[in-house]
């Protein structure tokens, strides 16, 4: 089943969202929308948290070594494993709040697909 709502312009096909529980959405289709997932205290926090990261994978793009320098350098994005590492290393105030931020999304995510769920660093 699932909610339609009208289209924002003449172009613009109508929305469809779903409203099966997320577990049952991602289950049957692979994918899960949900909305309100993070606060807006959350989002802000998460706002800044990536600004800041990309600041400075930006202005270290020519030194950024192994697996972090090459996806950045190809696909614009880094993987959550060498980002941790990098952050870690060099900038150990922002790997706090990068893992306090990765700690909320991933409290959220088990509660909504259960505790089975686990952030696979590696593909992320």
């Amino acid at each position: 089943m699932s909610v339609t709502f009208p289209a924002q312009s003449r172009t613009e096909p109508a929305a469809v969202l779903p409203t099966a529980a997320p577990a049952e959405q991602l289950a049957a289709e692979g994918t899960a929308i949900i909305r309100g997932f993070l606060d807006d205290r959350e989002m802000a926090k998460l706002a800044a948290v990536i600004g800041e990261v990309y600041g400075l994978l930006g202005i270290h793009a020519d030194f950024l070594e192994g697996e972090l320098g090459e996806n950045f350098s190809i696909a614009g994005g880094a993987q959550l494993k060498p980002l941790a590492a990098f952050l870690a290393a060099y900038y150990p105030r922002l790997h706090a709040q990068y893992v306090e931020v990765e700690n909320t999304v991933c409290a959220k995510t088990r509660r909504l697909f259960g505790g089975r769920w686990r952030l696979h660093t590696h593909r992320s």
